[in-house]
């Protein structure tokens, strides 16, 4: 957990209950279903709101390589709202308040840049 910051497992469980259930195949026991995602870094939320027409699974809004801010990505989250469509933002750090931010804004989880293992986390 970061410093001064609200565990963030139930947004965890959030995005596992949203998604689409997974079927094992008999062989493998592994998931035969596949996931289907989008990324998108542009200021109009018209590339989130095609993902969600087409049904994929999730959609990752990307506040670190674009130049988003933060009114486009509400519009973005937006055009996820009464769908089954998860929607991700990738924050530009790892950093407690954009974290926050992203959550109350209506994201469904968050994606960190260059943190590979819990232990970055935890030194945080």
């Amino acid at each position: 957990m970061l410093p001064n910051s609200a565990p963030i497992e139930p947004t965890v469980r959030n995005i596992v209950m949203k998604l689409p259930p997974f079927k094992p195949s008999a062989a493998s026991g592994l998931p035969t279903r596949r996931c289907s995602a989008c990324g998108s870094r542009f200021e109009s939320p018209s590339i989130t709101e095609m993902a969600v027409a087409l049904g994929m699974d999730w959609v990752v809004i990307d506040a670190e390589h674009g130049h988003l801010d933060w009114k486009e990505i509400v519009r973005a989250l937006r055009a996820t709202a009464r769908s089954e469509t998860v929607a991700l933002v990738r924050i530009a750090e790892l950093n407690g308040g954009l974290i926050k931010r992203a959550l109350d804004i209506g994201a469904d989880g968050i994606v960190v840049p260059w943190v590979e293992t819990g232990r970055t986390l935890s030194k945080r």
